[in-house]
Formats: C-alpha cells, structure tokens, sequence
C-alpha cells in the first residue's frame, strides 16, 4: 500500500472515529446515561467535535469528493 494510499485511509479513519464519538454522546445522552448539563467540559468538547465533522461532511458534500474513483468505477463494471 502506498503512503499517501494509507494517509487517506488513516484519515478517513479518524474522521469515522469523530463521528462515532459524537454519535455516541448523543445517544448516551437520550437515554439518560449521563446529564449533559452536568458534563459542560464534556458537552461543549463534543459540541467542537460535531461543528466539525458537520464542516467536513459538507465540504465533501459540495466540492463532489462523494463519488468513487474511476478506477474503482472500472473495477466493477461502472
């Protein structure tokens, strides 16, 4: 595998962690694991973190980086 092949997986990798991350504080949080209110470091942490990742979906979104290289494409008959 190629270095810049692995730095894309690496990142793509964090950016999935990030979301986990907040998707899990969300849920914990509905179901009455813990009170956000009373977790302000916490809640406001995760509050950057989702900001953020919504940024990065987005961006993605509109600049069209959501589509399959072709050589995937290729690959499977596209």
């Amino acid at each position: 595998m190629s270095r810049s092949r692995r730095n894309n997986t690496l990142v793509a990798v964090l950016w999935a962690l990030v979301g986990a991350a907040v998707l899990l504080f969300i849920f914990f949080a509905a179901f009455g694991g813990f009170d956000p209110a009373e977790a302000k470091t916490t809640s406001v942490v995760v509050g950057v973190l989702a900001a953020i990742w919504l940024a990065h979906s987005w961006r993605r979104l509109f600049a069209n980086q959501n589509t399959s290289p072709k050589s995937d494409r290729e690959r499977r008959g596209y």
